[in-house]
Parts: structure tokens; C-alpha cells; sequence
């Protein structure tokens, strides 16, 4: 079962490697203000593979705790129909105002815990630091535009 999960791991890596390098050439190629998200995005794809890749390679016996198995539930969709969803509303409602709405939705979906306002607090909180530091960095630091709509 072990040997599964790191070829698993080292496949899902290399292959994530790739896609993510494919997408950071296309972006490379890109007018300057608009491939600075873009390549953002690619380059930590590329990063996040990478190290799951490497765990793989490096730290095997890290895969010997059983995992839960990956089989489509409803739960599964609901997150796919809400990331689509979630593309629709940037263009209308803007980046900022949909990524917070996103988050704090699949956060509520994703809860192992019993569902409770002090948890929806805390992420709501974690959210808007998080969202906060996007909107420094990207305005301020890169001086590049985030998709804006009706709102913000």
C-alpha cells in the first residue's frame, strides 16, 4: 500500500510539475500587468507539486498513514460547482467580495466539526487577513490590477 501511495504521489507531482510549467509559459507570454497573476498562480502550483513530489521521494515512510479514500461524494461536487460558480462571480462581483463569499462557503462545507458560529468568526477573520495581504501585495508591492466588479 505504501509503494501505491508514493508512485501515486510521485506521478501526481510530475504531472502537476508539468501543467503548471506548461501554464507559466503561456502566462509568460503575456502584456506585464496582466501575466503577473497569472504566473503567480502557475509558479505555486508548480512549487506545491513539487514538494509533494519530493515528499514522496525523500520522506516515504510519511506515506504509511492510512489516508481516506478519494471517491466522489456530493460533497466533492458542491466544491467543483462552487469554484465554477466562483469564476462567474469575480467578473460580476470582483475578486475580493467573491473570494471572501468562496472561502467562507467551502469552509462551512468542508467542516469536519460541527458547524458553529465561533468557527465561521474565525475563518471569516482569517479570510480578510488573508485577502488583505492579496490586495497589499498586488496593489502595492507588484502594482498589478486584480479583476474588479460591481462591488470591489
Amino acid at each position: 500500500m505504501e509503494s501505491s501511495n508514493r508512485i501515486r504521489d510521485i506521478a501526481v507531482g510530475t504531472i502537476g510539475m508539468l501543467i503548471g510549467l506548461g501554464l507559466s509559459y503561456e502566462a509568460y507570454g503575456m502584456s506585464y500587468p496582466s501575466k503577473v497573476f497569472p504566473l503567480v498562480v502557475s509558479l505555486s502550483i508548480v512549487t506545491l507539486c513539487t514538494l509533494i513530489a519530493l515528499r514522496a521521494i525523500v520522506f516515504p515512510s510519511a506515506l504509511s498513514t492510512k489516508r481516506a479514500s478519494f471517491l466522489p461524494s456530493l460533497r466533492s461536487f458542491i466544491v467543483i460547482a462552487t469554484a465554477l460558480i466562483y469564476v462567474v462571480m469575480i467578473q460580476t462581483v470582483g475578486f475580493y467580495v467573491s473570494s471572501f463569499i468562496c472561502v467562507l462557503f467551502l469552509s462551512v462545507i468542508t467542516e469536519t466539526q460541527p458547524f458553529n458560529a465561533r468557527s465561521l468568526a474565525k475563518t471569516a477573520m482569517a479570510t480578510g487577513v488573508f485577502l488583505l495581504g492579496v490586495y497589499l501585495i498586488f496593489s502595492y508591492l507588484l502594482r498589478a490590477p486584480i479583476p474588479e466588479g460591481m462591488i470591489f
